[in-house]
C-alpha cells in the first residue's frame, strides 16, 4: 500500500510529467510555425487603437483564405494552456457578439496553447495571424514586448501598419466611448507610432496603411507582400476623411502635443511610405527622436 506522502509525490511527478509533455508539444509546434516558409503565411495588422485596425481585420477576414484573430496578444501568452477559452471569454466580457473577428473556433484541444490553435488554423487557411491595437494600458511596455517577440519568431511575416492622423485618433476614445482622460491615449498613440516606425525599418515585409489616403495602390501593396490576390479587399475597406475638429475640442493639456504631432504627421507619412530611399532612414531616425521627446514630455502615465 502506498502511504499518503508517497501518493502525493507520485501525483506531483505525474502532473510534472504531463506539463512537460504538453510544453514539449507546444515548443515543437512553435518550431514548426516559425520555419521560414510558415512565417511567410503569417499576417499581422498592427496599429494604435482607433486607427482602423478592426475595420482592416474584418476586410481581410472576408476572405476564406485568411483568419485573423482579434487582439489575441500572442506576445503575452507564453505557453499557457486553455488559450481558446481565455480568448473567447475576454471578448464576451467586452460584449462582442461571436464572429470571425473575436471568436476562436474549436480547432485545437481545449487545453491547447495559442501555438496549437494557430497551427491548426494554418491547416485550414492560407494566411493566419492576428490584429493588435495598442490602447491606453501600458503601451510603452507592451509595444516593446511585441517587437521583441515578433523579431524572434515572425521576422518574415507580413505586417500591415495602420496610421491615422493624431487629432482624430487621440480624440476618438472620447467620442466613441466617452473617455474623459485622453492623456494615456496620447501616450499610446506616440508609443505606437514609434513601434510602427521600428517595424517598418526592421522587418522586411511591411505595408503602411494611412487611413486618410487608402487607395488602390494600398491594396496592391498588400497583395504583393502576400503574393496572393484579394479582390474583395477594396470593396470592404475604404479611406476615411479627416474630421473637422475645432481647436477647443482638444483638451488644453494636450494642445501643444497634438499640434506638434499634427505638424510631424505629413513627414512621417512620406518617409514611411518611401522607406528605402537614401534620405528616409536618417529622417525616420529624426522623427523617432522627436516622437520620443514628445512622449517623455507627457511624463509617466498611470
Amino acid at each position: 500500500m502506498v502511504n499518503g506522502t508517497r501518493l502525493t509525490e507520485l501525483v506531483r511527478g505525474a502532473n510534472l510529467a504531463l506539463r512537460s509533455a504538453i510544453r514539449g508539444h507546444s515548443v515543437a509546434a512553435l518550431a514548426r510555425l516559425t520555419q521560414p516558409h510558415n512565417q511567410e503565411r503569417m499576417l499581422f495588422v498592427v496599429g494604435a487603437a482607433r486607427s482602423g485596425t478592426t475595420a482592416l481585420q474584418a476586410a481581410l477576414n472576408a476572405s476564406h483564405d485568411i483568419f485573423l484573430l482579434g487582439e489575441a496578444n500572442f506576445f503575452r501568452e507564453n505557453l499557457k494552456k486553455g488559450f481558446r477559452a481565455r480568448y473567447n471569454a475576454r471578448h464576451r466580457a467586452f460584449g462582442h457578439p461571436p464572429s470571425k473577428q473575436n471568436d476562436c473556433p474549436a480547432v485545437a484541444p481545449e487545453d491547447g496553447t495559442w501555438v496549437e490553435t494557430l497551427e491548426a488554423l494554418a491547416q485550414r487557411h492560407r494566411f493566419v495571424g492576428e490584429k493588435v491595437a495598442f490602447g491606453a494600458f501600458r503601451p510603452d511596455r507592451w509595444i516593446g514586448e511585441f517587437l521583441a517577440f515578433h523579431a524572434r519568431y515572425f521576422q518574415r511575416a507580413t505586417y500591415i501598419l495602420t496610421f491615422r492622423n493624431p487629432c482624430d485618433a487621440i480624440l476618438s476614445p472620447r467620442r466613441t466611448w466617452g473617455v474623459p482622460q485622453l492623456m494615456p491615449w496620447a501616450a499610446a498613440y506616440i508609443a505606437t507610432a514609434r513601434g510602427l516606425v521600428h517595424l517598418r525599418r526592421g522587418f522586411p515585409r511591411t505595408v503602411p496603411v494611412f487611413l486618410e489616403t487608402v487607395g488602390q495602390s494600398t491594396f496592391q501593396a498588400i497583395e504583393r507582400n502576400l503574393g496572393y490576390p484579394l479582390p474583395q479587399l477594396s470593396l470592404m475597406f475604404a479611406s476615411r476623411s479627416r474630421s473637422a475638429h475645432e481647436r477647443h475640442q482638444v483638451p488644453l493639456e494636450l494642445r501643444e502635443t497634438i499640434d506638434a504631432l499634427e505638424a510631424l504627421y505629413p513627414e512621417l507619412r512620406h518617409m514611411v511610405e518611401n522607406f528605402g530611399s537614401s534620405e528616409s532612414s536618417q529622417r525616420l531616425d529624426a522623427i523617432d527622436a522627436e516622437l520620443a521627446r514628445l512622449r517623455a514630455r507627457l511624463g509617466p502615465i498611470r
